[in-house]
């Protein structure tokens, strides 16, 4: 067995030594100075020494915390081992449902020696002011290095995450001085500048981490949170005061447009599940009787998932509802409540879980043979959501006897009510309300009509929102629904009752200013309280000053042979 300074380029390095003993000193008890604080939710890769005998395998990894309670994979992390030439490639992910941030440990056992060994501690936070100081540092290198088998295993980079964050930018500037031209000998000007712009990074660092930490910043490709960096050489700033930790620096060039891609560790999260069919024969609703209708437990969500890690089926396990069939209604019975697209239901609700068909839809039920689909996404136990779209088709048959459905449609405004409105708007939205026809008989044309002097017009076409123009006084709307079997159907009537707006107005005197018999007239073009035009002709007198005549008006737009009077 390899001791710790055997395993001195590791991040993670294994004794048999219980982590409860204060082997590693300050950095136990002391949280906010651990080397290793890492997120969960995050992939993490390291390659390990372990120093195993011939023929020695790992038979079970697990979390052990300094309190003494141990997380096995199948809830709170997952992992997956790799050995090459007797040297393992240990990739790990912490469930992001592990709400732990106290001091843990990995622990293994083995088959043959049946013994333990433990890593360094490392803290787990969610704490985005934690974090902060934290990144995440992705390493490889074109060949095997400092213990780690790179080449052996098709260049597989290392990645965890470290207290290290950016501090400043600096900048080194190198130029040559040379002779100008024309024989003039005392006249220097710098040229040939060559300007290279750095970031300052902080590094809390200690003893134990110094040297991996090192060997990582020597790799070929060195990426800080997936961006890839051109690193100089990394110098420990020594702790003259022994406690333990010191902030170091780290200076290294951004290379824009090289992102780390995480691909490269395989299907580790591949959530999957077959895409299921099944058959279910019912009983509709008897006609017309609201809100009935045989319903079905629709448990079968959740068959045949699989992911890496294999079959697990616990309340952590859930789906993603995507698309629910429009022929009926999905409901939680246990909680009486209905699921809508986007409601997320965990496995231990399955058995609760019942479909309506169209029973919810309208009051007359379904007869004959139809399909409808399911469609969702699995959230695994770790929080982690499938990229795939799941179906689940379910072919219906019904075995009641044959009651034809009337063919029907209402409508209804966009707010969702159907009473009579009133008011001043220039327009309004309306939308189909319900619409039931004989499975047989699909509707053919949806058409939106209006009254206009006692007569129906049509104005749009459609099962869509549409939009009326109003006009003063009563404006009533309706649908006519046509069938392919020849049947019509018309809808409950819309009015809404538009009233004249009015205006603000205020008092306005004018007087002709012609005498009697002048050519023409005087007068006065002004807007009313309604908005209407409106012409007012001044009275004239043979002498003298002609009467003055009140208009009250919203807005004087005109005025010929007409003075304003004084005094109003």
């Amino acid at each position: 067995m390899n001791n710790l300074q055997q395993q001195k380029f590791q991040f993670l390095r294994f004794t048999e030594t219980n982590p409860n003993n204060d082997r590693y000193g300050i950095d136990i008890w002391d949280k906010d100075k651990i080397f290793l604080k890492l997120k969960p939710g995050e992939i993490y890769a390291l390659y390990l020494d372990l120093g195993l005998d011939p023929g020695e395998s790992i038979i079970v990894t697990a979390l052990y915390s300094i309190g003494g309670t141990r997380y096995f994979a199948d809830i709170h992390y997952v992992c997956k081992i790799t050995e090459v030439n007797r040297k393992h490639y240990f990739v790990f992910y912490l469930s992001t449902n592990m709400v732990n941030t106290e001091c843990n440990s990995f622990y293994f056992s083995f088959v043959t020696s049946k013994r333990n060994i433990f890593s360094n501690i490392f803290n787990l936070t969610k704490d985005d002011g934690d974090l902060s100081h934290t990144t995440l540092i992705t390493f490889l290198h074109s060949e095997n290095f400092y213990n780690a088998n790179y080449f052996d295993n098709n260049k597989m980079p290392q990645q965890i995450r470290v207290p290290m964050w950016y501090s400043h930018d600096v900048e080194e500037v190198e130029a040559e001085k040379y002779n100008d031209s024309y024989q003039l000998e005392n006249k220097y000007r710098s040229g040939k500048v060559k300007r290279l712009f750095f970031e300052n990074w902080k590094v809390l660092m200690n003893d134990a981490n110094y040297t991996p930490f090192s060997v990582a910043m020597d790799c070929d490709d060195v990426y800080f949170d997936k961006v890839f960096f051109s690193v100089k050489p990394f110098e420990r700033e020594q702790d003259s005061d022994e406690k333990g930790f010191t902030f170091s620096k780290l200076e290294a060039q951004r290379i824009p447009g090289k992102i780390f891609d995480d691909s490269v560790f395989g299907d580790f999260f591949q959530i999957r599940a077959d895409d299921i069919t099944y058959n279910f024969d019912y009983h509709h609703a008897p006609e017309n009787t609201p809100l009935s209708g045989e319903t079905f437990l629709t448990n079968q969500l959740f068959v045949n998932y699989t992911n890496f890690f294999g079959v697990v089926y616990e309340c952590g396990l859930k789906v993603l509802i995507t698309q629910i069939p429009t022929k009926g209604k999905l409901h939680n019975f246990a909680m009486n409540k209905f699921i809508s697209a986007g409601d997320i239901i965990s496995y231990c609700d399955k058995d609760e879980l019942v479909y309506t068909p169209n029973g919810f839809d309208n009051e007359y039920g379904v007869y004959g043979n139809y399909t409808v689909n399911f469609k969702y996404k699995i959230i695994d136990h770790l929080g982690n959501t499938g990229s795939n779209i799941m179906t689940q088709t379910i072919n219906m048959t019904d075995l009641s006897e044959v009651i034809p459905i009337i063919l029907q449609a209402s409508i209804i405004w966009s707010d969702g009510t159907s009473a009579d409105k009133s008011g001043t708007l220039d327009g309004i939205t309306m939308r189909l309300g319900t619409e039931v026809h004989d499975i047989n008989c699909e509707p053919l044309q949806f058409i939106w009509q209006r009254e206009n002097n006692g007569n129906w017009t049509n104005f749009d076409f459609g099962n869509h929102d549409v939009t009326a123009a109003l006009f003063v006084g009563d404006n009533k709307f309706r649908l006519k629904l046509v069938d392919n079997c020849g049947g019509e159907a018309i809808s409950n009537v819309l009015n809404y009752t538009k009233s004249q707006p009015t205006f603000p107005t205020q008092n306005y005197g004018y007087r002709a200013i012609h005498p009697e018999g002048h050519p023409g007239e005087d007068y006065v073009i002004y807007l009313d309280q309604y908005g209407n035009e409106q012409t007012r002709i001044l009275p004239r007198v043979e002498t003298g000053l002609s009467p003055c005549i009140l208009i009250v008006a919203h807005k004087i737009i005109e005025k010929v042979g007409a003075t304003a009077c004084t005094g109003w």
